[in-house]
């Protein structure tokens, strides 16, 4: 025979409870319960019957070996952690019409998709293109793009431009120059005065990159 405490100790175990929230779920404080399980102290009976209750066990003269499992809790429902978002065509330099006016008309007719787990309204994938940033990102990576998003200085970046369609560059703005830089150094940096972005108009967009979301190894 085992004392009771030995038997509160392995019911609440079995049960896969802490001593907290036993001691909560009886209504008493967790010292009393430490105090029970140790055989410092031992349970009224009206807490011996809240207690076997709560774990689901007969408590009290019986054999430690002849406390029964609890009965098995219910299974959890599996949640998708994961959508699918749209991949729109390639990066440095994908030609793009420059009339293109809304990011719809992106991925108009993509049928691809790839999973993200990044927990934001509105982004889109894309497949980049070439080997200009280097070693950040890879010729074929698919990278996850926030259209709501406006990069700050050093940001990776996906920019239409009028002349060139979607690059992907770092975009910088240092006193009054816009710089698009590459990693790679045989790669091309474009760049323009304020004024000349003024004037020229050079840019249609500016989306920053989140993070790959997918690269073959």
């Amino acid at each position: 025979m085992v004392s009771v405490g030995d038997q509160i100790r392995a019911a609440r175990k079995a049960r896969g409870m802490t001593q907290a929230a036993l001691a909560n779920a009886v209504g008493v404080t967790q010292g009393a319960l430490t105090k029970w399980e140790l055989g410092q102290n031992e349970p009224s009976l009206d807490k011996l019957a809240r207690l076997s209750e709560v774990l689901g066990v007969p408590l009290g003269a019986i054999p430690i070996e002849n406390i029964p499992s609890p009965p098995p809790l219910p299974p959890v429902e599996a949640v998708a952690v994961t959508r699918r978002i749209p991949v729109v065509g390639m990066a440095a330099a994908a030609m793009y019409d420059p009339a293109l006016s809304q990011l719809c008309d992106l991925w108009e007719g993509s049928e691809e998709t790839v999973p993200c787990v990044i927990d934001r309204e509105g982004i889109f994938a894309l497949r980049v293109q070439g080997d200009s940033m280097e070693p950040d990102l890879h010729d074929g990576d698919v990278v996850a793009v926030d259209p709501n998003t406006l990069p700050a200085t050093g940001d990776t970046a996906i920019v239409c431009l009028r002349a060139e369609g979607l690059v992907i560059k770092r975009w910088h703005w240092r006193r009054g120059v816009i710089r698009l830089e590459s990693l790679n150094p045989e790669g091309k940096t474009y760049q323009w005065t304020k004024d000349e972005v003024f004037r020229q108009g050079p840019i249609l967009w500016r989306w920053k990159v989140l993070g790959i979301l997918w690269r073959k190894l």
